[in-house]
């Protein structure tokens, strides 16, 4: 198919008809994340005093092994056996870039038809409020652990707490 007009351009402003933004300090690399300006509506980026502070991240083990045998285990919460997953601790970081270790795994009853299961309520904070969920769930990790170490059935390429 051939044109018989040039396309037309795009209806975003060129960069020359672009207001002239703040000039920045050279000697100060320190930029805040990108704001919305007002006027028209595009993401710039804004001096800041205060330089970004990186959140350490440390290397979550993970262990398909260990999570497969923690799904063995009845649910901690309602006690149900054939049902469970390997539910992780819920942290403040959860979800952003920070992934939890294998380790910090208990058993709880995923949902299955017509019932709401012990993870998803326990991750909503249906069963216990938040303040007191992260405490329940290090006890039934403990257990959980203790439980597994006396079975004798702890992977042997998996390191325990005490020994990472």
């Amino acid at each position: 198919m051939k044109r018989s007009a040039p396309l037309k351009r795009s209806p975003w402003p060129r960069r020359r008809d672009m207001p002239v933004l703040q000039a920045l300090d050279e000697s100060r690399k320190v930029f805040a994340p990108a704001q919305v300006h007002k006027s028209t509506s595009r993401a710039v980026m804004v001096r800041c005093d205060v330089p970004a502070v990186a959140i350490p991240k440390d290397n979550p083990l993970k262990s398909e092994a260990y999570r497969r045998l923690v799904a063995l285990y009845p649910c901690k919460a309602c006690g149900i056996a054939g049902y469970s997953q390997a539910a992780h601790i819920n942290r403040g970081a959860k979800g952003l870039g920070l992934k939890a270790d294998d380790r910090d795994t208990a058993p709880l009853c995923a949902d299955r038809p017509g019932v709401v299961g012990c993870h998803t309520r326990f991750d909503r904070y249906e069963l216990f409020p938040a303040d007191i969920a992260e405490r329940v769930m290090q006890a039934w990790i403990a257990d959980t652990q203790r439980q597994i170490e006396a079975a004798g059935l702890w992977p042997a390429n998996l390191p325990k707490r005490s020994e990472s």
